[in-house]
């Protein structure tokens, strides 16, 4: 069987990487060396890094100054012995069987390159969002990988041989580098995917110093990938793949500046949302922006409250 190399980043989040280690652990597929990439860590971080110390096929790399989280997987991926690649942030976590049934795919299949699966992302400890793949994301998928993030970076499988093609991440990028991987895979390398919930997401809205909440690296990091990297490919998307694209880009900015509770700065963000999505059909989308309740409200049914 394949060994497969589980990447995990860790910095700061001491609550969560027990967790993330863990489901690595426990995995129901065996043939796995773990790779903890230490971003310039605090003791009590190390504390618990050294508790798996003896565990086999467990390496740390540490890292003395702080680099962007692409920077520290591709440093994983340069010290991985394995043929696929894994990759797991500090605050996320997998179900027992995802590496198991990624491989049997991969195993099935060797036109594919990539499988990804379905995603639980639960916000603030309160509720939940269960994100499941679309078949119309996989195979050869083209441009229609302009239109949406499909999956993210703790939900991909991938061939090590396609990373080394492509040059890994983009160490520029601090922000959707995972749809950056995808873009360039989009033409040549096949994907696939397992339809179920196997990975799951610790989304914290509230937290200032987290990567994700920083609006204006988020809009460089964005400028950069559509103006600059995939400049050229973006021109020729045809109208409807384009204004998918920029429902998705706007969507998303609505969403991170909810999380900084910024309400009048997203304002300019919704129209271009309601523009490109034809929310404007909506009455409900209008409430959201009069009262200026958090827009993925919208999406979120009572039934996904975490009691």
């Amino acid at each position: 069987m394949p060994l497969v190399s589980v990447i995990i980043v860790a910095h700061e989040r001491t609550l969560t990487l027990k967790k993330a280690i863990d489901s690595t652990l426990q995995q129901t597929y065996k043939d796995i060396e773990i790779i903890v990439v230490a971003n310039k860590i605090s003791g009590e971080v190390r504390s618990i890094l050294n508790d798996y110390q003896n565990v086999n096929f467990f390496e740390i790399i540490e890292l003395p100054e702080y680099v962007n989280a692409n920077i520290a997987r591709n440093k994983g991926i340069a010290e991985s012995n394995g043929s696929l690649i894994a990759f797991l942030d500090d605050d996320d976590w997998w179900a027992e069987s995802k590496i198991q049934k990624q491989v049997k795919l991969l195993a099935e299949d060797l036109k594919i390159s990539l499988v990804y699966t379905g995603t639980r992302r639960i916000f603030d400890d309160s509720y939940y969002e269960d994100v499941l793949p679309d078949i119309k994301y996989s195979g050869l998928i083209g441009d229609k990988i302009f239109e949406t993030i499909i999956t993210t970076t703790s939900s991909i499988l991938v061939r090590k041989n396609v990373l080394t093609e492509l040059d890994n991440f983009d160490e520029n990028l601090l922000y959707w580098q995972e749809y950056d991987l995808l873009i360039r895979m989009s033409t040549k390398y096949f994907v696939s995917f397992v339809p179920e919930i196997l990975m799951y997401q610790t989304v914290n809205t509230m937290s200032r110093k987290r990567m994700s909440n920083n609006f204006d690296k988020w809009v460089a990091s964005i400028d950069y990938l559509y103006g600059i990297k995939h400049k050229n490919r973006i021109k020729q998307l045809d109208s409807p793949t384009n204004k998918k694209r920029l429902a998705f880009y706007n969507w998303d900015a609505i969403n991170r500046l909810d999380s900084q509770k910024r309400i009048f700065k997203r304002v300019p963000y919704f129209f271009m949302w309601i523009r490109y999505s034809e929310a404007w059909k909506w009455k409900k989308a209008w409430f959201f922006l009069i009262t200026g309740k958090p827009i993925r409200y919208l999406f979120i049914s009572k039934n996904h409250t975490i009691r």
